[in-house]
């Protein structure tokens, strides 16, 4: 029964991501919620918070899925409403352009449904060579900071088509099936409808994107990978899978001026045929833009490539030693 529903939920949130996605890119632009393609010579306007997609697609598919199980699992409904909570989070900062530093508050405050179904039931997080190491009721910390860290994560290693949806295809995809592998139903439950909302609205922001996720988007895509693997107690594939984002965000720690880099340095610079040149600021992407003249279609599959593995390697390690 399980499978089926894993299946169904794939299809529809993918079918409803899918079909929702012209009129809601067409209502966007009329809208003026738009944004402009800065790694392009032409520098074309897109349509923005196209992550509301991704929320509509998962959200159906969850729905689909409690209604056909009937389950009562109260920390699987918890995440669920922890990733809405990130998620229209995002929304208010399309729309509000909230500053980097308060972000991360307002994701853990969104985690409140986890962390009250968490409560007298799961306190351990279990790592490789050490098993399940019991944290009790600090574990409830541990929630939030878990939650606020990836969401903020994937949010900054973005910025090129097709980078956030593809990273949130790969991890939540990876995360699915490490989770049917070792049985744990309720978190495929969670990380299956991700996958099939990001595959669907990657087709919209592939190269040449149709619409950018905002960080609408990119903000569930790490709440998810959180929640996800918090439910299925893998954190550990998790933090591997993190790995590009967490690099990424180290070396934009360590420039002057880190949440304003843009204003401080200016925008990758965009030759006539597509390459791209770097502004002075480190950050990952511009360590592939450094090593060779790349393009953008490039540098986002050399990007998931190394999503890929550092997703097969959590998987790995996981099932190893397990």
């Amino acid at each position: 029964m399980f499978s089926f529903t894993i299946i169904a939920e794939v299809l529809l949130a993918f079918l409803i991501t899918y079909l929702a996605a012209p009129p809601l890119i067409k209502k966007l632009k009329e809208r003026k919620i738009t944004g402009i393609d800065i790694h392009k010579p032409e520098k074309p306007v897109c349509a923005e918070m196209g992550g509301l997609l991704v929320l509509l697609g998962v959200t159906g598919a969850f729905c689909f899925a409690y209604l056909m199980e009937g389950f009562r699992n109260y920390a699987l409904l918890g995440a669920f409403l922890t990733i809405v909570f990130v998620g229209l989070t995002g929304v208010v900062d399309d729309f509000l352009a909230l500053r980097q530093r308060y972000k991360p508050l307002l994701v853990a405050l969104a985690s409140t449904p986890l962390i009250l179904a968490s409560v007298n039931h799961v306190d351990y997080i279990w790592f490789p060579f050490f098993g399940e190491l019991h944290f009790g009721y600090f574990y409830l910390l541990l929630v939030p900071l878990g939650v606020a860290t990836a969401s903020n994560l994937t949010n900054m290693l973005a910025g090129f088509n097709g980078l956030e949806a593809g990273v949130g295809a790969i991890t939540c995809g990876g995360l699915g099936i490490l989770s049917v592998i070792l049985g744990e139903w309720d978190s495929a439950l969670l990380a299956f409808p991700m996958f099939g909302a990001s595959v669907a609205f990657l087709r919209y922001n592939w190269y040449p994107a149709q619409v950018f996720p905002g960080d609408t988007g990119t903000l569930i895509s790490g709440a998810t990978i959180a929640c996800t693997s918090i439910l299925g107690h893998f954190e550990i594939a998790a933090i591997l899978m993190l790995v590009p984002a967490a690099v990424d965000f180290t070396l934009k720690m360590v420039a002057r001026s880190p949440f304003a880099q843009r204003k401080v340095y200016g925008d990758t610079l965009v030759l006539g045929d597509g390459t791209l040149i770097p502004p002075r600021y480190p950050a990952l992407c511009h360590a592939f833009m450094k090593v060779s003249k790349i393009k953008e279609r490039d540098l986002v599959l050399a990007l998931l490539l190394m999503e890929v593995f550092y997703t097969a390697l959590g998987i790995l390690l996981t099932l190893l030693f397990k």
